[in-house]
Order: C-alpha cells, then sequence, then structure tokens
C-alpha cells in the first residue's frame, strides 16, 4: 500500500461502502462522504478512519483472504499491513495478491518475502531468535528525540514487545 493508506482511499469508496453495504440513501450516503473524508479522500486521525478504511476495501480483502486460503496460507490484516504467513514458499502468492492490490487502485510497497529462519519484521516488530523485540529504529527514537511525547510512546512500546515474550 502507499506510505499514506487512508489518503488514499477514495471518498466514493467510502460512499460506496454506505450506500451498496449498508444499503443507505444516496443523500445520506453523500453527507457522510463529506463529513467523513477531505479533498476526496479519507482523512487520518479520525478514530473512524481505521474502521472504514477496512470496510470500503472489504472486498478487496475478501479476494486475498480466498486466494491465501486455496494456498493453505495464513492471511493476516492490521490496519494496511497486510502480512501473508505460509510454510511453503510461493512467489506466486505475492504476485496474485499484489495484482488484486492493483485492481482496486492501491500500490503495494515493502513486499518482503522471507525464508523459514529468518527474522522478519511484522507491524513494525521484529521476529526472530530467541522472541520478539522492537525494531532498533525505535531505539533510536528513544535516544535521540528530545519530545517527551515520542520518548514516552517509544518506551511504553518497547515494553509491549518485550511483554509479547512473557506469553
Amino acid at each position: 500500500f502507499p506510505i499514506y493508506y487512508f489518503p488514499s482511499v477514495q471518498q466514493s469508496r467510502v460512499v460506496d461502502f454506505f450506500y451498496n453495504k449498508l444499503q443507505m440513501s444516496k443523500p445520506v450516503t453523500n453527507t457522510l462522504g463529506r463529513l467523513l473524508c477531505k479533498d476526496g479522500y479519507l482523512v487520518k486521525g479520525s478514530p473512524v478512519s481505521g474502521f472504514l478504511a477496512f470496510w470500503a476495501n472489504v472486498d478487496m480483502y475478501d479476494k486475498i483472504h480466498n486466494i491465501c486460503c486455496k494456498e493453505n496460507a495464513v492471511f493476516t490484516l492490521y490496519v494496511d499491513d497486510l502480512t501473508i504467513s505460509s510454510k511453503v514458499h510461493n512467489p506466486g502468492l505475492l504476485r496474485r495478491v499484489n495484482s488484486v492490490i492493483r485492481q482496486h487502485g492501491y500500490v503495494p510497497h515493502k513486499c518482503v518475502s522471507y525464508k523459514a529462519g529468518d527474522e522478519k519484521v511484522i507491524t513494525g516488530v521484529v521476529l526472530g531468535k530467541p522472541g520478539y523485540r522492537a525494531k532498533k529504529s525505535t531505539f533510536r527514537k528513544l535516544r535521540s528525540d528530545n519530545r517527551h511525547c515520542v520518548r514516552f510512546g517509544a518506551t511504553h512500546y518497547i515494553s509491549y514487545v518485550n511483554r509479547l515474550n512473557d506469553n
């Protein structure tokens, strides 16, 4: 997906979701589109943006899920971060998923394939031996940035990742 996911979700997709999926009237869907979008795209930072970004693209995610199921792969999604896990290396699977993403008007980026045993970065967390850890960039933020909110957030994020190893 583009680096800025919410601003790439078109207002027309949001309106279509309300109209086709929730079967609301055109005047109501158009009003909701104007309230939830700015300059023709879904706003970033609203509590509703994550939900709408998902539901406005649910057909795309369903197609990706179906492709993965046919290949015995597991599809996981966290906002705009798609992860496909499989016991078998299948480059054709990644190509088909990227094709679906493009068909829906998005541009996939950071397409990474990992081999078994490699450390993997998934949604900002490094999965490797002996367990989970925060990315090095998170630690750099903690050391170099003077803004309290960034240091505070990085500290809590690192603690959260470290707690994953306890489960």
